[in-house]
Order: C-alpha cells, then structure tokens, then sequence
C-alpha cells in the first residue's frame, strides 16, 4: 500500500483488486478489478500526476491506473515473459524513474504514465 499525493490511501486486495481510500474518514474513493490486471500484487503512486503503477504477477506487466481509478495501458512487460519464479513483485518510483523487482533482478525504466 502507499499514500498518493492527494493523502488517499491506495492498495493491493485480496480479491487482486486495487483500493483507494481517504485517510482521514476510510472513505472508499474507488475499489476496481480490472479485467486486464489478472493478480494485482505491487503497486506506487507517481507524485507528480498520482496515477497508480500496478504490478501484474500472473503476467509479469506494468499497468498505469488514473488518479480515478480508471485502467489507462499496460507500459511495460518483463522480458522473462510469464515465468513465475522469477516474476515481479514489486514496483516504486525513484524521481521519474520506475523501479521493477523480481526475486532475482532489478529494474530501472523510464516509464511515461
């Protein structure tokens, strides 16, 4: 989970869908499962425009949600293609640059949301 720039919380479910709250009262501001994010598992919010990168364990993509909750595009696929053992896990952002892990790599990219 992470706080926008907007201070809403917003996080991963159990069910794979993506949650945001306002933190002040626990209001629910939107609650999506997506049909092209299959097993949402890691997500950040970008400071400058508080889209969400969502990470897509079951396919190994990037995908940009809007500030609304709204699916916008998958930006990026891991070039190990589908391959659970090493798949993504986790994303966050480091100034303009994205940060993607797996368990047995990192990396950077440029990624326009």
């Amino acid at each position: 989970m992470e706080v926008s720039p907007d201070q809403h919380l917003v996080m991963t479910l159990y069910d794979d869908s993506i949650a945001k709250l306002k933190l002040a009262d626990s209001t629910v501001v939107y609650r999506h499962k997506f049909d092209k994010v299959q097993r949402s598992w890691g997500i950040s919010c970008h400071h400058q425009d508080g889209s969400t990168l969502s990470v897509d364990r079951e396919t190994n993509t990037l995908h940009v949600i809007s500030p609304q909750g709204g699916w916008v595009k998958q930006v990026w696929s891991h070039p190990g293609g589908a391959d659970k053992e090493g798949g993504l896990r986790a994303v966050s952002f480091l100034n303009d640059l994205c940060v993607c892990s797996t368990l047995k790599s990192v990396f950077l990219l440029d990624v326009i949301c």
